[in-house]
């Protein structure tokens, strides 16, 4: 796109020169910026969270799974949120992610689990999840 770019400034201005430093700025940029954009959220979100005391982020937290909702407890709160309204639950190696929403997710460190099976809880959760999805997008299809 950029060199495309470029063949105007050339054909407009016709300064060879100058179309080769348009370029230059443009192959720069591509390789730059991406990584000064990232390197700027990421300072960003750490101010955000380095910003309050987050004194319930890091207490003990009580998962369970119910018949029809995610259940989750702790001192500063308590909160139950059917499996339908669950985004996504993923699993990695060490983590699973319970998104509730695009942005915020229950984070579970494997090897934080004090009490329960880990695995179990895991299969469970992603099983309850994909059985309402699947009879949630069944709803959407009827209904459409």
């Amino acid at each position: 796109m950029w060199a495309f770019a470029s063949y105007f400034v050339w054909r407009i201005i016709g300064d060879p020169v100058f179309t080769a430093a348009y370029l230059a700025i443009g192959v720069i940029a591509f390789f730059f910026v991406p990584s000064a954009v990232k390197g700027s959220r990421r300072k960003s979100a750490t101010a955000a969270y380095r910003e309050g005391k987050n004194r319930a982020l890091f207490q003990e937290h009580t998962l369970r799974i119910e018949r029809d909702v995610f259940a989750h407890e702790s001192v500063a709160s308590e909160g139950r949120l059917k499996w339908e309204y669950v985004e996504a639950v993923d699993v990695t190696d060490d983590f699973t992610f319970i998104y509730v929403s695009a942005l915020a997710a229950h984070i579970i460190p494997k090897h934080g689990v004090i009490r329960g099976d880990y695995d179990a809880f895991v299969q469970e959760a992603h099983k309850r999840w994909q059985e309402s999805t699947c009879a949630f997008e069944h709803l959407d299809n009827d209904i459409a």
